[in-house]
């Protein structure tokens, strides 16, 4: 297994998902590489903005103020 922080970081957050949101996540890697955001730097740096809009929306009260990557709270 990998020694990279940020990847495990990563990893330990997927685990922490349901199945449901699993699958969800896998999807959007897919349609992320199938699109080729990935590869072209101001498609990537566009779609990097459009999910931190989406994650600084106003969601409600939540029970788990902890991040689900690091477990931070």
């Amino acid at each position: 297994m990998t020694n990279n922080k940020n990847v495990l970081r990563v990893l330990n957050g997927y685990l922490e998902l349901s199945s449901a949101e699993k699958m969800e996540l896998r999807k959007e890697i897919d349609d992320l590489v199938i699109s080729g955001v990935l590869i072209n730097d101001s498609t990537n740096t566009l779609k990097k903005r459009e999910i931190s809009v989406k994650m600084s929306a106003n969601l409600g009260p939540t029970n788990n103020n902890n991040c689900k990557c690091c477990g931070k709270g």
